[in-house]
């Protein structure tokens, strides 16, 4: 090898090796303090989640357990641990929309808004669909 290379030559090769560590681990550094959440608050985001998957639950079972939602569920021929089986196995998005939407018709029912017939045509369409979600 000649006196140029070993000279000049690798210990600059070396120091752009060494140069171009140091700035990958410090990005990394940076990138990592950036996107690390504490394990503290992944728990309460866990936490609030399942507190309000289990509120949509309960909200969806009283209105199930309403004579209305009993005669829905017979109309439609499933009996009420299929539909309620059915609840449990929906995202926790399905169940809000649904638990939204019963809510709104059982809201509707008691104004006076939709009469009883109509109500429990809501919840035969809810019945149905948890079943169909559930089947899936």
């Amino acid at each position: 090898m000649s006196k140029f290379v070993k000279k000049l030559f690798l210990p600059t090769i070396a120091a752009s090796f060494i140069a171009l560590g140091a700035a990958r681990t410090a990005n990394a550094r940076a990138n990592d303090q950036d996107h690390v959440v504490s394990t503290q608050e992944l728990q309460k985001d866990v936490a609030a989640k399942s507190k309000t998957r289990r509120e949509n639950e309960a909200r969806m079972d009283r209105i199930l357990e309403t004579p209305q939602g009993r005669e829905a569920m017979s109309r439609a021929g499933v009996d009420y641990k299929t539909v309620e089986k059915g609840v449990r196995m929906l995202s926790d998005a399905e169940l809000a929309q649904l638990t939204a939407r019963a809510q709104k018709g059982q809201s509707d029912f008691a104004a006076g808004s939709i009469s009883e017939l109509d109500w429990i045509l809501i919840l035969l369409v809810i019945v149905l669909v948890i079943v169909i979600i559930a089947v899936a």
